[in-house]
């Protein structure tokens, strides 16, 4: 097991590991072209998701007009019968 302490030893001053060393930025200025791909991408998502939710909506519509005509007998619902 090693010591912390060193003792009167002088120790040589090194890099800061603190500062981080930046990247050189490119000549080249590419960013615009991921900009335009996500935003296109996100446009395609959320004009799918709309379209999912029409589908649905249209759906659920249809669902309901079909139980309508499936239960609608012209039965009455209570009973209106003078005999109780």
């Amino acid at each position: 097991m090693y010591n912390a302490y060193v003792g009167n030893e002088a120790l040589p001053q090194g890099t800061n590991p603190f500062q981080p060393n930046p990247p050189t930025p490119d000549d080249k200025n590419d960013n615009w072209i991921w900009i335009v791909v996500l935003s296109v991408l996100c446009v395609l998502l959320l004009g799918g998701l709309g379209f999912a939710v029409y589908k649905w909506r249209t759906a659920q519509a249809a669902a309901a007009q079909q139980r309508g005509i499936v239960y609608d007998e012209k039965k009455p619902l209570v009973n209106t019968s003078e005999e109780i």
